[in-house]
């Protein structure tokens, strides 16, 4: 397991809180987990997956998850990943659908195909 692998399993941990979760946004992490979801391995893509639901749990973020691409990025999870990721991408959808993120979760779905 490369490093990059190791340092995504406590990413995931600790955005279970939702302040840290609030401060890997604030900080610009939501970029470096989507890029993770693109290009890293399996492993890393579950973990960096399993972030971005989490940090979706808070209402605050939701819509600049939206904003950032994420939904394009959990689509591409649903297609190809592995199962642990594509359970936490759908679930990842479904917290982004479920509030006023909607519209916007719409128009880069279409903009996406």
């Amino acid at each position: 397991m490369s490093l990059k692998e190791k340092a995504s399993v406590p990413v995931e941990a600790i955005t279970a809180d939702p302040e840290n979760a609030w401060a890997i946004s604030a900080y610009g992490g939501v970029s470096i987990l989507i890029e993770a979801c693109r290009s890293g391995s399996t492993a890393m893509q579950a973990h960096a997956v399993g972030a971005i639901r989490n940090i979706a749990n808070v209402e605050e973020i939701k819509n600049s998850l939206a904003e950032e691409g994420v939904v394009t990025v959990l689509i591409q999870v649903l297609i190809s990943g592995t199962s642990s990721a594509q359970e936490k991408a759908a679930h990842c959808i479904a917290i982004l659908a479920s509030s006023l993120v909607v519209d916007c979760v719409i128009d880069r779905f279409v903009v996406a195909f």
